[in-house]
Protein backbone atom coordinates (compact mmCIF):
# COMPACT_ATOMS: atom_id res chain seq x y z
CA UNK A 1 0.00 0.00 0.00
CA UNK A 2 2.72 2.43 0.74
CA UNK A 3 4.46 1.75 -2.46
CA UNK A 4 0.90 2.83 -4.11
CA UNK A 5 0.51 6.26 -1.62
CA UNK A 6 4.35 7.24 -3.22
CA UNK A 7 3.60 6.94 -6.58
CA UNK A 8 0.26 8.79 -6.08
CA UNK A 9 2.08 11.36 -3.99
CA UNK A 10 4.91 11.61 -7.21
CA UNK A 11 2.18 11.73 -9.55
CA UNK A 12 0.10 14.69 -7.82
CA UNK A 13 3.26 16.25 -7.52
CA UNK A 14 4.01 16.45 -11.34
CA UNK A 15 0.84 17.50 -12.03
CA UNK A 16 1.13 20.45 -9.92
CA UNK A 17 4.07 21.23 -11.06
CA UNK A 18 3.24 21.46 -14.45
CA UNK A 19 0.17 23.65 -13.21
CA UNK A 20 2.99 25.81 -11.85
CA UNK A 21 1.87 24.93 -7.90
CA UNK A 22 5.30 24.78 -6.72
CA UNK A 23 4.68 24.59 -3.40
CA UNK A 24 2.16 22.28 -3.47
CA UNK A 25 4.26 19.77 -5.79
CA UNK A 26 6.86 20.23 -3.14
CA UNK A 27 4.88 19.26 -0.87
CA UNK A 28 3.86 15.98 -2.58
CA UNK A 29 7.04 14.82 -3.82
CA UNK A 30 8.70 15.47 -0.70
CA UNK A 31 6.26 13.14 0.97
CA UNK A 32 6.42 10.44 -1.82
CA UNK A 33 10.46 10.43 -1.10
CA UNK A 34 9.25 9.99 2.81
CA UNK A 35 7.76 7.07 1.80
CA UNK A 36 10.04 5.59 -1.01
CA UNK A 37 13.28 7.36 -0.66
CA UNK A 38 15.02 4.85 -3.48
CA UNK A 39 13.10 6.75 -6.08
CA UNK A 40 15.53 8.12 -8.51
CA UNK A 41 12.43 10.09 -10.66
CA UNK A 42 11.04 11.59 -7.60
CA UNK A 43 14.52 13.16 -6.18
CA UNK A 44 14.43 14.32 -10.40
CA UNK A 45 11.11 16.10 -10.31
CA UNK A 46 11.77 17.66 -6.44
CA UNK A 47 15.13 18.97 -8.30
CA UNK A 48 13.23 20.74 -11.16
CA UNK A 49 10.70 21.76 -8.72
CA UNK A 50 13.10 23.46 -6.73
CA UNK A 51 15.47 24.89 -9.65
CA UNK A 52 12.26 26.89 -10.53
CA UNK A 53 12.40 28.15 -7.73
CA UNK A 54 15.56 29.30 -7.79
CA UNK A 55 16.81 26.96 -5.14
CA UNK A 56 19.91 25.51 -7.16
CA UNK A 57 22.15 24.66 -4.20
CA UNK A 58 19.03 22.17 -2.65
CA UNK A 59 18.34 20.90 -6.09
CA UNK A 60 22.24 19.96 -6.54
CA UNK A 61 21.72 17.83 -3.49
CA UNK A 62 18.59 16.12 -4.99
CA UNK A 63 20.25 15.54 -8.10
CA UNK A 64 23.52 14.19 -7.02
CA UNK A 65 21.76 11.72 -4.85
CA UNK A 66 19.79 10.74 -7.93
CA UNK A 67 23.26 10.47 -9.45
CA UNK A 68 24.47 7.78 -6.76
CA UNK A 69 21.63 6.10 -7.38
CA UNK A 70 21.86 5.93 -10.89
CA UNK A 71 25.38 6.69 -11.59
CA UNK A 72 25.20 5.57 -15.60
CA UNK A 73 22.63 8.66 -15.74
CA UNK A 74 24.51 11.08 -18.12
CA UNK A 75 21.48 13.06 -18.37
CA UNK A 76 21.92 14.11 -14.55
CA UNK A 77 25.60 15.06 -14.03
CA UNK A 78 24.26 17.17 -17.13
CA UNK A 79 21.72 18.82 -14.97
CA UNK A 80 24.07 19.01 -12.25
CA UNK A 81 26.16 20.83 -14.58
CA UNK A 82 24.11 23.27 -15.27
CA UNK A 83 22.79 23.95 -11.74
CA UNK A 84 27.06 24.39 -10.80
CA UNK A 85 26.94 26.81 -13.38
CA UNK A 86 23.99 28.76 -11.83
CA UNK A 87 25.38 28.77 -8.53
CA UNK A 88 28.81 30.12 -10.31
CA UNK A 89 31.02 26.94 -9.03
CA UNK A 90 32.49 26.30 -12.73
CA UNK A 91 34.86 23.84 -11.66
CA UNK A 92 32.01 21.71 -10.44
CA UNK A 93 29.98 22.51 -13.57
CA UNK A 94 33.09 21.40 -15.82
CA UNK A 95 33.54 18.32 -14.12
CA UNK A 96 29.85 17.10 -14.20
CA UNK A 97 30.00 18.14 -18.12
CA UNK A 98 33.35 15.66 -17.80
CA UNK A 99 31.26 13.03 -16.70
CA UNK A 100 28.06 13.22 -18.63
CA UNK A 101 30.41 13.09 -22.00
CA UNK A 102 32.36 10.01 -20.81
CA UNK A 103 29.01 8.17 -19.91
CA UNK A 104 27.50 9.31 -23.20
CA UNK A 105 30.21 10.78 -25.32
CA UNK A 106 27.56 11.74 -28.15
CA UNK A 107 25.94 14.49 -26.01
CA UNK A 108 26.22 17.84 -27.81
CA UNK A 109 24.55 19.81 -25.10
CA UNK A 110 27.27 18.56 -22.82
CA UNK A 111 29.93 18.94 -25.39
CA UNK A 112 28.44 22.87 -25.86
CA UNK A 113 28.06 23.63 -22.58
CA UNK A 114 31.79 22.39 -21.35
CA UNK A 115 33.31 24.62 -24.05
CA UNK A 116 31.30 27.33 -22.62
CA UNK A 117 32.47 26.69 -18.93
CA UNK A 118 36.06 26.00 -19.90
CA UNK A 119 36.04 29.51 -21.87
CA UNK A 120 34.60 31.15 -18.78
CA UNK A 121 37.50 29.52 -16.78
CA UNK A 122 39.61 31.35 -19.05
CA UNK A 123 38.20 34.51 -18.46
CA UNK A 124 41.21 36.33 -16.66
CA UNK A 125 38.86 38.54 -14.76
CA UNK A 126 37.73 35.27 -12.77
CA UNK A 127 38.96 34.43 -9.31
Amino acid sequence: MAESSSVAHFNIGVLLAKDDDLTGAEDELREALRQDPGHVEVYIELGKVLARQGRHREAIDLYRRASELAPGRADLHQVLGVLYRRTGDLYAARASFLEALRLDPRRADSRRDLDETEESLRDPSLP
